[in-house]
């Protein structure tokens, strides 16, 4: 909440869509400021005036500037001379070693309603909770799906 209240306090307004998006707009510099819990990511048009923010927050606030980003909440951060992409293929991944799946082949979607999807008999598994794991991951992934890029050169 202080941070909130500080942040307004230095022009910047909240998000209408996403509360913990902060968004400062003035002569022509946009700075993005995306906080969880206790993470902060900063972006924008200017890396002279995001220098000066975040030098401002360090004076109020007690900060560690890990400098560029590479992953923010799992997610793989990649950036690019016109663009900053958030990738999940690394939680993907790991995700497969972790159900023995990294070396199965890729198939179609949507399945045919007809292919069997077991090989093998259909025994119990011995404990459901690698599988309530596998699907309690898979509908993360499903619910934070990611497809964005953010644009270096034009933040507007």
């Amino acid at each position: 909440m202080e941070l909130r209240v500080f942040l307004l306090s230095l022009g910047f307004v909240n998000s209408t869509a996403y509360a913990s998006l902060f968004i400062y707009q003035k002569s022509g510099v946009i700075l993005y400021l995306l906080v969880y819990v206790d993470d902060i990511i900063g972006i924008g048009s200017s890396s002279t005036e995001l220098s000066k923010l975040i030098a401002t927050l360090t004076d109020r606030f007690s900060l560690k500037d890990l400098g560029c980003l590479s992953y923010f909440l799992g997610d793989e951060v990649i950036p690019s001379i016109a663009c900053m992409f958030l990738s999940q293929r690394k939680y993907i991944t790991n995700l497969l070693h972790k159900s023995g799946m990294a070396d199965t082949k890729p198939a179609s979607t949507p399945l045919s309603v007809s292919a069997p999807l077991l090989k093998d008999s259909c025994d119990p598994l011995p404990s459901p909770t690698k599988y309530r794991t596998l699907v309690g991951s898979l509908q993360y992934l499903s619910l934070t799906h990611l497809d964005i890029a953010f644009s270096t050169n034009k933040l507007a």
